[in-house]
C-alpha cells in the first residue's frame, strides 16, 4: 500500500527513507533544504514538507532511497 502511493506534491508531507550505511534522513533533509515536520525521527526515516517542485528530486540526489506519501504513514501510525 505504501509503495504504491504516488510521490507527494509541493506542500504535502513526505516520508524520506535513507540507506542504513550513509547519511541519516535528517542530514539528507537538511542538505535538501526541506523542513522536518515532527520533532521525532527514526534513524532511517524523517517526515518533511516538500517545499518546491524540485524537492523530491533534490532528496533523491542527496541520497534518499524513497520519498513516499507521508500522510499514508501518519494514517497507519494513528490507528
Amino acid at each position: 500500500m505504501l509503495f504504491a502511493s504516488a510521490t507527494p506534491q509541493v506542500g504535502e508531507v513526505a516520508l524520506i527513507i535513507a540507506p542504513p550505511w550513509g547519511d541519516s534522513a535528517a542530514q539528507i533533509a537538511r542538505r535538501s533544504d526541506v523542513a522536518e515536520v515532527t520533532p521525532e525521527r527514526a534513524p532511517f526515516g524523517a517526515l518533511v514538507i516538500l517545499e518546491t517542485p524540485q524537492s523530491a528530486d533534490q532528496l533523491f540526489r542527496q541520497g534518499a532511497w524513497l520519498v513516499m506519501d507521508g500522510r499514508k504513514v501518519l494514517e497507519l501510525c494513528s490507528k
